[in-house]
């Protein structure tokens, strides 16, 4: 094992180590959803590699929540509630698994029962280390090169609730989401079924969807009863009005509960459900033959695996603005149905061809070439406390056992300047943002100094006009750059006030530029009262790029206090 390992870092250290960035044709795809069985052979098609670890032996091969449900609703949507073409479409659930299982004929490679174990190296030239049983049951290690990684199982998907998770009593006439689906998909129809959703939490538009697609149908197949219990009938989405709508028409019933619901099984094997109806104000009470609990809940994924791979939990538009549907913290790595409950319900496969097309533009643009403006460490002056490594926000940071010193891709950094200015040996630097630069523009004892973020404050004050009263702006990549030592420098030039302005916690296009900035600040106060310099002289404030008159109001506020009254605030 340790033979293993040992060969596994050294050529990850050769092939990173102070050359040109290497973009591997190739893609490693964990998981073996629906989405997969969309992914795999689009990538095929484009003539990379590919090599998929389902988790599982192919005989076993999971759907995936999120793309059955949305493949589900499309099918039995068809055509008004028939189900002619679209269920032997490529999109159906069976034949995307059939289409995944014969990628292997084409090319894919497939290695199940395989755990992701490590995983280092950059976008265009990962470094997988993975693991999976011999025939005799022993680990055995595997290294696996890959230019992208997709995450394509249900790691962020919704996860269906069960009779047991509300303290149910499970019988037979109990099902829920999939067990609906599957029902459907065998041609059961109920004599009267009750759906119950919204008893967790209020649902959002997949769970919604999936009702509303299922009662209509069921009832345009000779379900002679259908009632569904909900908090609320959410139609704000592409065509949930229409199935809303057109599931009344066909007799489905709609009752608004409290989120209390009593349920027993009778003598006859029904289901007895009792609530509160709250537009009328009394209780009302139904049997049926299937009782289903339709409320979904965002999977909290595999935890493992996001650290192996150095991701947030939350990846994508849920996670940060600044990124696609897809994208992760780290450059390369990619995840879908990262809208979990609340995504269309096509969404699934929308996301697969994004997927697809952003690895396209990623491993086969042939103009593709470092980033210049990627911050630089200088191995000299570098003392391996690996700091950088343990902040950087997009993984973007390795340690080099040959230099020994920190490693900085020149593809993944996203020049946010968050370890240049948490490096406590000051070895690292952004060219285009170093402070010399940043130094030669401080003046000379203006009222107020603003170090602003290019992503909020800059965009919002660019129709400002406060250079002209006395007040000094910089701008920086991000709040998380502002180093103490150019605060200090701003106080040594006669300054009279700094005023940080960044991104709202959750906005920062570098995911932590905020809380690193004032953090740093709180720091930094209590280094000025020592030096008799008043802390309330350094501020930080957050803004969005389109708050203009804020930014005015900002500089206003904090421009009122003169120079003396700042810095000797005893006298």
């Amino acid at each position: 094992m340790i033979d293993t390992t040992e060969k596994f870092d050294a050529a990850a250290t050769a092939t990173q180590a102070k050359t040109p960035p290497v973009v591997r044709p190739s893609v490693l795809v964990i998981g073996a959803s629906i989405s997969a069985g969309r992914v795999v052979p689009a990538l095929l098609a484009r003539g990379l590699e590919v090599t998929v670890l389902p988790g599982q032996a192919e005989a076993k091969l999971a759907l995936g929540l999120s793309g059955s449900l949305g493949s589900f609703i499309e099918s039995i949507s068809t055509r008004g509630g028939d189900v002619p073409e679209s269920l032997r479409s490529p999109d159906s659930p069976a034949a995307l698994v059939k289409q995944l299982a014969a990628s292997q004929a084409s090319g894919a490679r497939f290695i199940s029962d395989a755990k992701v174990r490590r995983c280092t190296g950059q976008a265009g030239d990962f470094q997988v280390l993975i693991t999976r049983p011999d025939e005799a049951g022993q680990e055995q290690f595997e290294p696996i090169q890959a230019g992208a990684i997709i995450l394509a199982g249900d790691t962020f998907g919704p996860t269906s609730l069960g009779a047991e998770d509300f303290g149910v009593e499970p019988t037979r006439a109990i099902t829920n989401l999939p067990g609906l689906m599957l029902n459907i998909q065998k041609g059961y129809i109920p004599h009267s079924l009750a759906i119950v959703i919204d008893l967790a939490a209020e649902q959002g538009k997949l769970a919604s969807s999936v009702v509303f697609a299922a009662a209509r149908y069921l009832a345009r197949r000779g379900c002679r009863q259908i009632r569904v219990y909900c908090r609320n009938a959410r139609v704000a989405s592409a065509g949930l009005e229409t199935l809303y709508r057109s599931a009344r028409s066909a007799g489905v019933e709609f009752c608004r509960h409290d989120g209390k619901i009593s349920l027993a099984e009778t003598p006859a094997g029904l289901i007895e459900a009792t609530s509160l109806d709250c537009e009328l104000g009394e209780e009302i009470t139904g049997q049926f033959n299937l009782l289903v609990l339709a409320d979904l809940v965002r999977s909290t994924g595999q935890s493992e695996l996001f650290e192996t791979l150095a991701i947030r939990p939350q990846p994508g538009l849920a996670g940060n603005i600044w990124l696609g549907p897809v994208q992760t913290n780290r450059r390369g790595v990619f995840a879908l149905a990262v809208d979990g409950c609340d995504g269309e319900f096509y969404a699934w496969r929308d996301q697969a061809d994004l997927a697809v097309h952003e690895i396209s533009q990623l491993l086969t643009c042939p103009t593709r070439e470092a980033i210049d403006e990627a911050a630089k460490v200088d191995s000299e002056k570098c003392v391996s406390c690996l700091t950088c490594l343990r902040l950087c926000p997009h993984g973007a940071i390795r340690f080099d056992e040959k230099e020994q010193a920190a490693d900085i891709s020149q593809i993944a950094c996203q020049q946010c300047g968050i370890c240049v200015a948490e490096c406590p040996a000051q070895a690292i630097d952004l060219p285009q943002y170093t402070d010399e630069k940043i130094q030669s523009q401080l003046a000379q004892a203006p009222a107020l100094t603003v170090f602003a973020c290019e992503n909020s404050a800059i965009p919002a004050g660019q129709q400002n006009e406060s250079k002209d009263v006395g007040v000094e702006i910089i701008s920086v990549p991000c709040a998380g750059k502002v180093d103490p030592r150019n605060i200090l420098k701003a106080f040594e030039q006669g300054t009279g006030q700094v005023l940080v302005l960044g991104c709202n916690p959750g906005s920062c296009k570098y995911f932590d530029g905020p809380d690193r900035a004032k953090n740093r600040l709180t720091r930094l106060r209590e280094m000025l009262s020592k030096v008799g310099i008043d802390p309330s002289a350094l501020q930080y404030e957050a803004l969005t790029a389109n708050e203009t008159e804020r930014f005015a109001q900002l500089v206003k506020e904090n421009g009122t206090m003169t120079n003396d009254e700042t810095r000797m605030p005893n006298q």
